[in-house]
């Protein structure tokens, strides 16, 4: 299944506290929010392929009732975003929306920050058997995290995908799709998704000409 998490929110915010006295009795305090223009620039690859942000990877299930899924988002070094996420259940299945954008310089150097600032390594909580975590990408950092709602993970993922969602207002249109037709237990590049989606996944424009039309390899 598609599985998606718990969210919290976070505020990442830069602040410099100044003082000074205006006269021999009276002292003032001002705080001030340092414009982006001040702050070290997060390098981070550029390209209209490479990946600068991303949430989950491709797990395309090679056995019976092992699903096909790939990443929710992608934000890529140009600033072009490309996101599925979960819509709700209609007619008891569940459905998915794609769409696409472009976030500025600014906003992906936000998200670098605040990618900067969390643990090295991902909460130790284990998952049941059969089931995977949610891969992170943020500049040169890499988590698998089990558990979505524990911070100050939760808080990153939800402002990520705030983000990402609020400049995503074109309609995508994937070019190909992984899918697996169940009980088999080899995949398929295809150019239209499956009616069951927990068996299949669209191909993200930086893994095209790793996907070309016809079979490919499934794998855990």
């Amino acid at each position: 299944m598609k599985l998606w998490g718990r969210h919290w929110l976070v505020v990442f915010v830069a602040a410099s506290l100044t003082s000074g006295c205006s006269s021999s009795s009276s002292t003032a305090a001002v705080t001030t929010n340092p414009p982006l223009t001040t702050l070290p620039l997060v390098e981070h690859l550029r390209g209209s392929s490479e990946v600068a942000v991303s949430i989950g990877d491709y797990r395309l299930g090679f056995g019976p009732g092992m699903a096909v899924t790939g990443p929710e988002l992608i934000v890529y070094g140009n600033g072009r975003v490309y996101t599925e996420y979960f819509e709700g259940v209609t007619n008891g299945r569940p459905t998915f929306h794609f769409a696409k954008g472009q976030l500025s310089d600014e906003q992906i150097q936000v998200l670098l920050r605040a990618g900067d600032t969390l643990p090295a390594e991902a909460p130790d909580v284990q998952l049941p058997v059969d089931t995977f975590g949610t891969v992170l990408v943020t500049g040169t950092h890499s988590w698998t995290i089990n558990d979505e709602t524990i911070e100050p993970f939760a808080g990153y993922f939800e402002e990520l995908r705030s983000v990402v969602r609020s400049s995503a207002t074109t309609a995508w249109v994937p070019e190909r799709w992984i899918v697996r037709r169940f009980p088999a237990t080899e995949c398929t590049v295809a150019v239209r998704p499956l009616d069951e989606p927990n068996y299949d996944a669209p191909v993200f424009p930086h893994v095209l000409d790793q996907y070309p039309l016809g079979g490919t390899p499934c794998y855990p």
